[in-house]
């Protein structure tokens, strides 16, 4: 609802954005990515855990075409009946979640790389789609630069990486327990607010003195 973090593992190669692309390319192929995503997820499964009945009329909530216009996304729309009517609002978020669902495009991934003549041209072509708001995925992520910056992958730092994991070449294990699973919420608070809107950073991970895989991660524009 809003700089929504995202994370992915993938096998290492030396060539990072040759691993960045991959991905790139395995995410949208599956179409985990923008709206279809987050409805098949996050939406689907808030749905789910509202109370079936209600104490509250919600009636005076808007329409779900008035609350998109007013909010711009879904998810922003949810979160601001949510914030004023809770539970009780549950059917007008239900209503909201199929409403979005409505308006994802219909084309499959294939569909439009079988348009667009290319998978890079029908990932170009889904990135213009989303504008500013982007996709809430690693697809947003179209480079690699060695300093953070808007719509690019940096590595974290050395000192960094010894300031989070006491050392510069963590296992998977540190990584996810730290910074997934909150073991030390020093060290994830450090390293999720280090990253802005819209930006990404990759870790390399090690198993007994040799990489395996890359860890990469970030926040969505919107």
């Amino acid at each position: 609802m809003g700089g929504n973090p995202w994370h992915y593992f993938a096998c290492y190669d030396a060539n990072i954005n040759s691993v960045l692309q991959t991905l790139r390319e395995q995410e949208f192929r599956a179409g985990r990515f923008g709206r279809a995503a987050w409805f098949n997820d996050d939406a689907a499964n808030l749905v789910k855990s509202f109370p079936q009945e209600s104490s509250r009329s919600s009636q005076s909530v808007k329409s779900p075409e008035e609350l998109l216009t007013e909010y711009g996304t879904v998810e922003k729309a949810i979160e601001a009946v949510w914030h004023d009517y809770g539970a009780e609002a549950r059917s007008s978020i239900f209503d909201l979640v199929t409403c979005s669902k409505s308006q994802i495009p219909r084309e499959s991934p294939e569909e439009l790389i079988a348009k667009c003549g290319s998978v890079q041209a029908a990932i170009e072509a889904v990135l213009d789609e989303y504008a500013e708001e982007g996709t809430s995925s690693i697809l947003d992520m179209q480079e690699i630069s060695l300093f953070p910056q808007a719509g690019a992958v940096s590595p974290v730092p050395e000192n960094e990486l010894i300031e989070l994991f006491g050392t510069d070449q963590p296992t998977r294990e540190m990584v996810v327990s730290i910074l997934i699973e909150e073991a030390d919420q020093e060290a994830w608070e450090t390293f999720w607010e280090s990253i802005n809107r819209g930006e990404g950073r990759y870790i390399v991970i090690y198993s007994e003195n040799q990489p395996v895989e890359i860890f990469f991660a970030g926040y969505s524009f919107d």
